[in-house]
């Protein structure tokens, strides 16, 4: 099972992270699962069933960076759900990303035909 531990999102505003942090995490256990993130996610964003939902969903896992990297998506999703993302992905081409890098709005919008 994979977990995410909150002290990785330090930089969001307090206020905002002790909201999710009490619909995700009630308990104050200090992770949460990705399952667990995943219903939050589908609940906030229960009326845009889009494309923008999946991009929003990807950029909590990469931390608010513009791609995803292959560690990130194999420690945030299940074997086979990482394997399948990163099968499909684009490499992320900018000299700032590290390698093994992904593209993950391209991949959502491509999900939706956008």
């Amino acid at each position: 099972m994979s977990y995410f531990t909150w002290t990785r999102y330090s930089t969001w505003r307090d206020q905002e992270i002790q909201r999710i942090i009490s619909i995700v995490d009630p308990n104050r256990m200090g992770r949460v699962t990705f399952e667990a993130l995943v219903d939050f996610m589908t609940r906030e964003n229960a009326d845009a069933d889009t494309y923008e939902q999946l991009i929003n969903s990807f950029r909590i896992l990469a931390l608010g960076k513009p791609f995803i990297t292959a560690d990130e998506i194999r420690r945030e999703l299940p074997p086979h759900d990482a394997e399948y993302c990163m099968h499909r992905m684009s490499r992320y081409h900018d000299s700032s990303a590290p390698p093994n890098s992904y593209d993950y709005s391209s991949f959502s919008r491509s999900l939706f035909s956008q």
